[in-house]
C-alpha cells in the first residue's frame, strides 16, 4: 500500500492535481507496491517529467519514498513536551525535533510491523536499554520508550544505562526478537535518537521489517486508529547487565591482553557515557592502571569536548595542536613528554552509547599523539587475530575464503593492504555499521569503517544454540587494537582521506535530480576530467549517496562523494584518494563543501544564530567564551562542536577563536 503524503503529512494538496503526479499514483508501480510505503509527493513531482512513462513511474517511486529512519536509527533535538502523533511527525521532519511521543510512536510501529510479520505476539519480551542522557530530562523519553512497549501489550527487560552492544547480545542468548537503544551515539547533549534491532542485528532499509515499511506504520499510527488497543499491558523488569559486559570482554578478547597491559600507561575517555562506570570495573578487576580523564555522566556532558566525536578526522596531533586538543590527548602528550620512564602511552577513546572506539599513541620519535581510526585498528585486529588463531569457528565463518567488509568512509588503501598482506577477500558496502551487521554471517570475518565501528564476530550461546553477535563494540575493539600494537604490529601506509561537514542544514534540499545535486555533480564531473584516469559514476544501495571515482586499470584510485547524514542535520563531503591525487582532488571537494555552506544552511533556527553569533564574537574581538555565547549549555555544546568539526573554531582554556589552514 503505497501513501502519497506531504512533508507536512497532508492528503489534501494542490500538488496532488499535478497530471504528472496523478500518472504515478495511478501507475503500475504504485499498485503493485509489496508493502506499506511513504511517498512525498512534492519530491516525487520534482523528478518526474511532465508525462512520465510506467518505467520512469517506478524510478520515481522508489526515489520519492520516505523514512524517519537514517543511517541508524532515529535521531532529533530533544523535545519533552506532549503533542498529537502528527504533530510529532512534522517537528521531526520539518525541524529535527525527536519529542517523547514520536518515540513511543515508533516503538509501537515497531512493534506492529514484527507482530504482523509473525516475529513477536502479544506478551513477547522485547529489550531495551539507553545511554544516560535521558537523565537531563528526568527519564522522559526513556519512560516514553518503555510505555511504547508497554501499550502494545508487550513485556520488557530493561538494561537501564549501558552501551549499546549490550542490547542485541542480551537478544541473542535470551532468544529475544526485539530490542531498542535510546540513543543518538556520538552526537551532542542536546538530541536522543533510538535504534531499533531484530534478532540482535540493526533494520536495514528495505524489505518486510525495514525502515520504510516502519515509517509507513507510524505515520498509520499518527493519522488513524490503525490497531486496537492490546487486551492487557505489558511490563518492565530492570535487570542490571554490568556483571556481563565485564564477562563479555574477558571473554571475547585474547588471555594474553592482560600481560600486555601491565607495563604502560593508559588514558580512558568514556565520553561521559554508558561505558564509564563498566570500562573503571573492567580495568581495576584485571589490575591494568590507567587514568579516567572523562567525568561522572550527568547526561548534558555527554560527548561535551570528549569521546570519538572531538578526535575523528584527526590522524595526528602535533605538537603546536596540543593546547587545543581534547583533555584525553593532552593527558596522552603530557605523559609521553614525562622522560622519567619509556613506557608507552595509549588512550582509548569511546563514544556517548559505547559502539565505537579510537586508539591513540603517543610517538617519542616525532613528539606527537598518533589517532589509530576504525581501519587502521580493523588492520591491526587482523593481524592479531591471525597471531593468536583465531579460527574460522570462532568468527562464525564457513570453511573458504575471509572477507573483510568496509563501508565506502573508509580509507580506499585499507582494503588493498588487508588482500595484499593477509589473503583476504574484501568488500565494501554503504555507510553505516548496519550494512556490515547484516552481511552473511560465515562470510565475514571482520567489518570495519574508519569512524570507529568495528565489528569482530563473536560467537554467542543462545537458547537454541550458538549465534554470531556482529555488533560494534568500542571498548573491545580499542583492547584488540592495543594489545597488536603491543605484540609490534604496524598499520598499513594510508591513503589520502579528509571530510569536509555542513552542520545545521536542510537535508531536504539535497536529493537526486535537485539543483544542488545536479551542481555536485557537475563540479565532480569537471574536476575529475582534470586526471589522466577514467572517472565513473558510482552507484550505491543509498540512491542519496552522489559518488564519483578515478580507476587506475581495475583499482579504484579516488572516491569523492556527497551525502547527507543519516544521524544528524549536517551535510559532508568525503575524498578518499591516493596520497598523489589529493593535492588536485582537493580543490574540488573544497569548492563542493563551500556551495553547501553557502547554500543548505536552515535558516533562522536556534543552532544558525548561534552560529552567526559565534562569528560576531569573533570579528569584533577576535575570540569568545561560552557564556558569551549562550547560556543553554545543550544548543553551545551543539553549536561549538560543530564549528570545530567544519574546522571553523579551535578552543584552549574554554576561550574560541578562529582557526586558520
Amino acid at each position: 500500500m503505497v501513501l502519497f503524503i506531504t512533508k507536512q503529512f497532508e492528503t489534501d494538496n494542490e500538488i496532488f492535481q499535478n497530471p504528472a503526479v496523478k500518472t504515478l499514483m495511478e501507475s503500475q508501480a504504485a499498485k503493485e507496491y509489496p508493502y506499506p510505503v511513504l511517498v512525498d509527493v512534492e519530491k516525487a513531482a520534482a523528478l518526474l517529467s511532465s508525462s512520465p512513462d510506467e518505467h520512469e513511474c517506478e524510478n520515481v517511486l522508489l526515489l520519492s519514498r520516505f523514512s524517519f529512519m537514517g543511517t541508524d536509527g532515529m535521531r532529533g533535538k530533544v523535545y519533552t513536551e506532549h503533542v498529537s502523533g502528527l504533530e510529532a511527525l512534522r517537528l521531526f521532519t520539518r525541524e529535527s525535533i525527536l519529542s517523547r511521543d514520536i518515540v513511543k510512536l515508533s516503538v509501537k510501529a515497531f512493534v506492529l510491523m514484527l507482530e504482523n510479520n509473525g516475529l513477536v505476539e502479544d506478551g513477547d519480551q522485547f529489550c531495551t536499554a539507553n545511554d544516560g542522557r535521558d537523565l537531563a530530562t528526568g527519564w522522559c523519553l526513556n519512560h516514553g520508550m518503555l510505555q511504547g512497549f508497554i501499550e502494545s501489550g508487550m513485556n520488557v527487560v530493561d538494561l537501564g544505562v549501558s552501551p549499546t552492544p549490550y542490547v542485541p547480545l542480551f537478544m541473542l542468548e535470551h532468544g529475544i526478537k526485539g530490542g531498542a537503544m535510546l540513543t543518538a551515539s556520538h552526537n551532542p547533549s542536546n538530541q536522543n535518537g533510538i535504534k531499533f534491532f531484530i534478532n540482535g542485528k540493526k533494520l536495514l532499509s528495505e524489505g518486510p521489517t525495514g525502515d520504510y515499511i516502519l515509517s509507513a506504520y507510524m505515520y498509520m499510527l499518527a493519522s488513524e486508529s490503525s490497531r486496537q488497543g492490546p487486551l492487557s499491558f505489558g511490563n518492565v523488569t530492570h535487570f542490571d547487565n554490568s556483571t556481563r559486559r565485564i564477562s563479555f570482554l574477558q571473554e571475547s578478547i585474547p588471555k594474553s591482553f592482560t600481560g600486555a597491559f601491565r607495563n604502560m600507561h593508559l588514558f580512558v575517555d568514556a565520553a561521559n557515557g554508558s561505558w564509564t562506570d563498566s570500562a573503571v570495573q573492567f580495568f581495576f578487576q584485571n589490575g591494568i592502571a590507567f587514568t579516567l580523564t572523562s567525568q561522572k555522566p550527568t547526561g548534558v556532558n555527554i560527548n561535551a569536548n570528549c569521546g570519538v566525536a572531538e578526535i575523528e578526522g584527526h590522524a595526528l596531533y602535533e605538537s603546536d595542536e596540543i593546547p587545543y586538543a581534547p583533555v584525553l590527548v593532552q593527558k596522552i602528550y603530557a605523559q609521553g613528554h614525562d622522560e622519567r620512564d619509556d613506557y608507552p602511552v595509549y588512550g582509548i577513546a569511546v563514544d556517548g552509547d559505547g559502539d565505537r572506539g579510537f586508539v591513540l599513541e603517543y610517538s617519542r620519535e616525532t613528539d606527537s599523539v598518533k589517532v589509530y581510526d576504525g581501519d587502521e585498528e580493523a588492520y591491526l585486529i587482523a593481524a592479531v587475530m591471525k597471531q593468536e588463531g583465531v579460527s574460522l569457528g570462532m568468527c562464525g565463518a564457513a570453511t573458504g575464503a575471509l572477507t573483510a567488509v568496509s563501508t565506502i568512509e573508509s580509507d580506499c588503501m585499507a582494503t588493498v593492504c588487508l588482500q595484499k598482506d593477509y589473503g583476504f577477500v574484501t568488500d565494501t558496502v554503504d555507510v553505516g555499521d548496519k550494512w556490515i551487521c547484516n552481511y552473511p554471517e560465515h562470510k565475514l570475518f571482520l567489518g570495519f569503517e574508519s569512524s570507529g565501528h568495528v565489528i569482530i564476530p563473536c560467537p554467542v550461546k543462545t537458547p537454541d544454540g550458538e549465534a554470531t553477535l556482529l555488533s560494534g563494540n568500542g571498548m573491545l575493539t580499542a583492547l584488540y587494537t592495543i594489545l597488536s600494537l603491543q605484540k609490534g604490529n604496524k598499520t598499513f601506509e594510508r591513503g589520502y582521506s579528509k571530510t569536509f561537514y555542513t552542520y545545521f542544514v536542510d537535508k531536504n534540499l539535497f536529493y537526486p535530480g535537485s539543483d544542488i545535486w545536479k551542481a555536485d555533480e557537475s563540479v565532480m564531473q569537471e574536476g575529475l576530467a582534470a586526471l589522466p584516469y577514467k572517472s565513473e559514476k558510482v552507484v550505491f544501495k543509498d540512491p542519496n549517496v552522489l559518488a564519483y571515482a578515478l580507476v587506475e586499470g581495475d583499482v579504484r584510485v579516488a572516491l569523492l562523494f556527497s551525502r547527507n547524514s543519516g544521524t544528524e542535520d549536517k551535510n559532508a563531503v568525503y575524498l578518499k584518494c591516493r596520497p598523489d591525487l589529493a593535492d588536485t582532488l582537493l580543490p574540488v571537494a573544497q569548492a563542493l563543501c563551500d556551495a553547501h555552506r553557502s547554500s543548505m544552511r536552515k535558516a533562522g533556527t536556534d543552532e544558525t544564530k548561534c552560529v552567526e553569533k559565534a562569528f560576531e564574537l569573533l570579528s569584533k574581538n577576535g575570540s569568545f567564551s561560552q557564556n558569551e555565547l549562550t547560556n543553554d549549555t545543550l544548543l553551545a555544546n551543539a553549536v561549538l562542536h560543530a564549528l570545530i568539526r567544519e574546522g571553523k573554531l579551535q578552543c584552549s582554556d574554554g576561550v574560541y577563536t578562529e582557526k586558520r589552514d
